[in-house]
């Protein structure tokens, strides 16, 4: 069977070695040899990273007219927001509950507390993406010049040109509510991304999904 390594914090290192495992000194990790069983390690398995990063169970889509950047029509511009709960794929700390064990970092899916808006999307569910271009076509992939990924943007109906992201926040800051001219429509419907960034919009004291500031 292929060689497994492994992922192992350095305050556990003797009691890995205890179980059988060997080091790598020339490429700095930690494995289990041919003939040892890998099951004992499992704690220690690296795992796939996914095709993915954030994931939700649900997520909705804010939607406003603007005019487009070049040619100044009003076209469509959508922005995805999901509500607390969702989860990212990152660094989590693991306490190991046995007398005198240390803190253990391990990468794993962490949820959220905050209502976010998703930007700079490099992948996405097919599922996630047909709900979203039915309600706004234009939101699909394109590549700026000198960027490596393509990634989704916006794009006018009338001239085809990439848009910026909303232009404008999506609450109104006297009222609390929707801003004038932006509409939420939710999709009960799994999202699965791969994004660089996400905003918090209960920073700003405003959380969509609450019933008052709709």
């Amino acid at each position: 069977m292929p060689r497994v390594d492994l992922s192992v914090f350095p305050p556990l290192r003797n009691e890995a070695e205890a179980l059988g495992a060997k080091w790598d000194s020339i490429n700095g990790i930690w494995y289990v040899p041919d003939g040892v069983d890998p099951a004992p390690f499992e704690k220690w398995f690296i795992l796939p990273a996914p095709s993915f990063n954030i994931r939700s169970t649900n997520f909705s889509v804010a939607v406003r007219k603007q005019n487009c950047r070049w040619c100044s029509s009003l076209t469509d511009i959508a922005t995805i927001v999901l509500s607390p709960g969702w989860e990212i794929w990152g660094t989590v700390d693991v306490i190991e509950e046995t007398e005198g064990s240390e803190e253990e970092l391990i990468m794993g899916w962490i949820q959220q507390r905050i209502t976010a808006a998703v930007h700079y999307i490099k992948s996405i569910s097919d599922t996630a993406l047909s709900a979203v271009q039915s309600t706004v076509p234009e939101y699909k992939f394109g590549l700026i010049n000198g960027h490596r990924f393509r990634k989704l943007f916006n794009h006018c109906r009338f001239c085809g040109s990439l848009q910026d992201k909303l232009a404008v926040p999506l609450n109104d800051e006297k009222t609390g509510r929707l801003a004038e001219g932006i509409t939420l429509q939710d999709h009960d419907l799994p999202f699965d991304c791969s994004s660089g960034f996400q905003s918090d919009l209960l920073g700003y004291g405003f959380d969509p999904f609450l019933p008052q500031h709709r």
